[in-house]
């Protein structure tokens, strides 16, 4: 049969002045249609991954410096504690015997 006109783009004509419906048995798909079909699943397909791979990279990173900036404070509160623990014992009394 004829290519007929395309319900989607509403042409004969689609991608590259070819004609833009093929027909297969009964249904008539727009090539434009399915270089957009196709042209998006990748997109979101490549988009889906890249996003995801830098949002969890960023967010390990994040993560991992939060986590170290959390023990780092910790170790330096205990050093300091400690070090004005030792600073505050009472001195040795020195007794002073006159005559």
């Amino acid at each position: 049969m004829a290519c007929q006109k395309c319900i989607l783009c509403r042409s004969n004509y689609g991608l590259f002045g070819t004609k833009g419906a093929m027909e297969t048995g009964k249904i008539d798909i727009c090539k434009r249609t399915v270089f957009a079909t196709v042209f998006a699943t990748v997109f979101a397909t490549v988009f889906a991954t890249v996003f995801a791979t830098v949002f969890a990279t960023v967010f390990a990173v994040v993560l991992a410096a939060t986590v170290a900036l959390v023990i780092s404070v910790a170790v330096i509160s205990v050093v300091a504690a400690l070090q004005l623990k030792q600073q505050q014992k009472p001195a040795a009394a020195i007794l002073v015997i006159s005559s």
